[in-house]
């Protein structure tokens, strides 16, 4: 097989949405998140957000969790940099205050006695920190490191409260933070302490593990309290995530017992294609599944393939996806989206199949060319080799035959690929043009012919069976379908169907390899054996009742992508796979499907019984999908 890998692109990041800029709104009795950094980009700007009420968080139980979306990675990147969560120099932490009236001096007691709430750093992930100490717990303590948060709510030059918000979030604002009602101000509020009597300070470093969080406890202090009381905790990943949990707990770097067993793929893109990242996790209870861009939440988008189409270079950035359950959750590996340089093409290239074909039975394999905006013709070249098997040890077919057909009318046969020998000089020039391996003395008796073919209605078919000539004989066989089209174009047509139809003994499978080439293409990978019995004249047909597709990536290790089992691909998918494709062979639930983007490479998908014990009749198809 040929191997054409296209390795292009850079990181990009999207526009970003933008609404009519508001004045943020803070409340006393709300929570503020505020960053600052010591040195380096954006020294002289705090990042402040109101993250909500303290009720929404006291509310949480300690098996819960929710995502803090009031923060946006886009204002983080902004304002501190691309590597922001690998500085040493900038910190986060989360204050808030039921206030005091503001009559009378810091510590009267006249005034009511205020009830304050602060972060403090947890020295190891999910293991909950020993509070800061106050320097005193008397009413007038706690009401002076009330005044010290305050600010941040009161009109005073530099409060979040009233300030311009950014273009990425009604809640959030970037200050001076020379300002006195700034969060860098008040941090420094007395002798250089955070927020002056929280002691050593409520501020957590950026420096964030992949995979693993930035973490502070959430404490509360009352008027007239002997100790602060734990309420819960909020950790930062590295891609700019906060969430907030009930229990420390839920930050360990083993975040649950949910496992991804397939991690969404980098893709260089055509524009105005579609393009589908696929994940897989594992768990008990069943995960739920939410994907984000660039670190921001997408809005919806729950379940484990996501689908992106009329790609533009809006589409370009960082894609993960987290898999949440009662355990916990845990994150997938990115996935960078950019978009190919223009002019490049992606074609699916090859199919070959490889199979066990009974006496008297035959392999048949099935192709549709063409796609939007060709003409003209595909030149194939079509091959059947089993004579090549018995000389890798394997039980090959002695001698093939093989046939292309359109509909019920034979355009072309072969039975031995050097005969006659104008077929074989042919051949031999597509083998050499198309990669393949080649056809030589030693295999006489394989089948092997060129042909073009014009895109029609309901494609074409091969078939493939031991020549009845020599008897018949059946055996291992591989039928080889390739694009031998010379120097293609985005407007050549191009295979957009490939597909395999063969009965396959209990514990037997059928293996189809097919090949992609120049940019990432979206494929539906398809394995219908009940559904056959829809189709007229296939009523009784005796099919594979639990089709299971393994998909393979021969050029990485490990190399399998995706497992699926009956329907368990995406139900969804399976029941509206027409919106995508266009086949008069209908899916049903005891099927499987796989909808995916792939880079270009080698794969392999392999077809068997989930169960392993049943055999039958099943179709594997591969479809384009624009």
């Amino acid at each position: 097989m040929k191997n054409k890998f296209i390795l292009a692109g850079l990181l990009s990041w999207g526009c970003l949405s933008t609404y009519s800029q508001a004045a943020v709104s803070a409340n006393l009795n709300d929570l503020i998140l505020g960053f600052r950094a010591s040195g380096g980009q954006g020294q002289s700007v705090n990042l402040e957000v109101n993250i909500g009420s303290i009720s929404v968080y006291t509310a949480i139980s300690s098996t819960a969790s929710i995502p803090v979306t009031q923060l946006n990675v886009a204002d983080i990147v902004a304002t501190y940099g691309l590597n922001w969560a690998s500085r040493t120099d900038l910190t986060w932490g989360i204050v808030g205050s039921s206030g005091r009236i503001s009559a009378g001096p810091g510590g009267s007691t006249t005034q009511p006695a205020p009830t304050v709430w602060a972060t403090y750093p947890e020295t190891t992930i999910g293991t909950q920190s020993t509070p800061w100490v106050l320097s005193s717990l008397s009413r007038g303590a706690v009401s002076q490191a009330s005044q010290a948060i305050e600010s941040l709510y009161n009109s005073s030059p530099g409060s979040l409260n009233g300030a311009t918000s950014t273009i990425n979030s009604t809640t959030s604002s970037t200050i001076n933070s020379n300002l006195s009602g700034s969060w860098s101000y008040q941090d420094s509020y007395q002798a250089g302490q955070s927020f002056a009597y929280f002691n050593p300070t409520v501020n957590v470093a950026t420096t964030i593990a992949s995979g693993s969080y930035s973490a502070a406890d959430l404490f509360q202090v009352a008027s007239g309290t002997t100790a602060p009381t734990y309420v819960g905790t909020f950790g930062l990943n590295s891609n700019g995530v906060l969430t907030y949990s009930g229990a420390a707990s839920y930050f360990k770097t083993a975040k649950g017992t949910n496992t991804f067993t397939a991690n969404p793929i980098s893709q260089t893109a055509v524009a105005g294609s579609t393009v589908v990242l696929t994940s897989a996790a594992t768990g008990t209870p069943a995960p739920s599944y939410q994907w984000y861009f660039n670190g921001n939440i997408m809005a919806g988008q729950t379940s484990a393939n996501l689908v992106l189409t009329s790609i533009a270079a809006t589409n370009t950035g960082s894609y993960t996806v987290v898999a949440t359950n009662s355990t916990g959750s845990n994150t997938s590996t990115e996935a960078k989206l950019s978009l190919a340089t223009s002019g490049t093409v992606s074609r699916l290239f090859d199919l070959s199949v490889l199979a066990n074909v009974a006496t008297g039975n035959t392999l048949t394999l099935g192709l549709v060319n063409g796609g939007t905006g060709t003409s003209g013709a595909t030149n194939l070249l079509v091959r059947a080799s089993g004579q090549y098997l018995t000389s890798v040890g394997l039980s090959g077919m002695p001698d093939t035959s093989e046939s292309l057909l359109q509909g019920s009318t034979v355009l072309a046969t072969n039975n031995d690929w050097n005969s006659p020998s104008t077929n074989g000089v042919i051949v031999s020039a597509a083998d050499v043009a198309t990669g393949a391996f080649a056809n030589v003395a030693a295999n006489a008796l394989d089948s092997a012919l060129v042909y073009s073919v014009a895109p029609v209605s309901g494609g074409y078919t091969v078939q493939i069976q031991g020549n009845p000539a020599t008897g018949g004989k059946g055996g291992q066989v591989i039928g080889e379908i390739y694009d031998a089209t010379a120097s293609p174009t985005a407007t050549t047509p191009r295979l957009v169907n490939i597909s395999c139809l063969n009965n396959i003994a209990a514990k037997d499978s059928i293996t189809a390899g097919f090949v992609i080439t120049g940019a990432s293409k979206t494929v539906l990978i398809r394995a219908t054996g009940t559904g056959l019995n829809a189709i007229k004249g296939l009523e009784n047909f005796v099919t594979l009742a639990d089709p299971k597709i393994v998909l393979y990536n021969l050029n990485v290790s490990p190399n399998v992508v995706l497992t699926t089992s009956i329907g368990s691909a995406n139900s969804t998918l399976i029941a509206n796979y027409s919106k995508l494709v266009s086949d008069s062979v209908p899916a049903t639930a005891a099927d499987s499907a796989i909808l995916i983007t792939l880079p270009p490479g080698n794969y392999s998908a392999v077809v068997n019984s989930a169960a392993g014990t049943n055999a039958g009749n099943v179709i594997l198809e591969v479809y384009e999908v624009q």
